[in-house]
């Protein structure tokens, strides 16, 4: 599948000083969270909790930068055992599960874990993982089965916020990626992991996974679901 680069990855640009502007979108939203109702230090409200979480902390914090001041913490510590510390939106019930385009919009800050892999975003339906990013090593990685695709790395994250936004494409079954400008995109034609037959349950589910050499933690905000017309 051919992937279009208008531009090599690149640094995307904003002033840290003003802070994230909560982006305008012109459909229902029909799931959003910016844990501004949430308990500092507690679990978002919600939200599924994996049993791995008891070696980890997923927790809500206090974040100055974010519309909300509020964003949702993800930490794996060290550990010689492999455990999954997974924070999950409950599956949503779309109006129409044969949509051709879902979009999902948050705000990620990659904090911690520099191995190649370990920090999952994913898009699931049917309980199979059908798109992945990572944060990791201050990328936005991409990965699929393509050629080429396997934790590719697609935009610089640094320890910066930044707001990304995916338009998944059902019968394409390939994605636009926009990264901090919600008007123009930063990358087409990502291919999925596996391909959707129906949005039907749709969750986001954030992951990160201990191992014995690293910390790894990462932040995400303000986040969306929506269907695309």
């Amino acid at each position: 599948m051919r992937l279009r680069i208008g531009v090599a990855v690149l640094a995307v640009v904003f002033v840290l000083s003003i802070g994230l502007i909560a982006s305008a979108i012109d459909a229902v939203v029909l799931q959003t969270y910016d844990f501004a109702q949430d308990k500092i230090g507690e679990y978002p409200e919600g939200f599924i909790i994996s049993s791995g979480a008891q070696h980890g902390v997923i927790e809500v914090v206090e974040d100055s930068e974010l519309p909300s001041g509020r964003a949702l913490r993800v930490f794996a510590p060290p550990n010689e055992t492999k455990y999954y510390v997974t924070a999950s939106t409950p599956k949503l019930k779309l109006p129409d599960p044969k949509a051709t385009k879902l979009a999902v919009e948050l705000c990620v800050k990659w904090s911690q874990g520099d191995a190649s892999s370990g920090n999952y975003i994913y898009i699931r339906t049917d309980d199979a993982y059908r798109l992945i990013m990572l944060p990791m090593r201050g990328m936005l990685k991409w990965h699929a089965k393509d050629a080429g695709m396997n934790v590719k790395d697609v935009a610089v994250l640094g320890r910066d916020w930044h707001r990304i936004r995916v338009v998944a494409d059902r019968v394409k079954s390939s994605a636009t990626l926009y990264v901090d400008d919600m008007k123009r995109p930063y990358l087409e034609n990502l291919p999925f992991q596996r391909p959707v037959e129906s949005w039907d349950g749709v969750e986001l589910r954030f992951t990160s996974e201990t191992i014995a050499t690293e910390t790894r933690e990462v932040f995400y905000g303000d986040i969306k679901i929506w269907v695309e017309d």
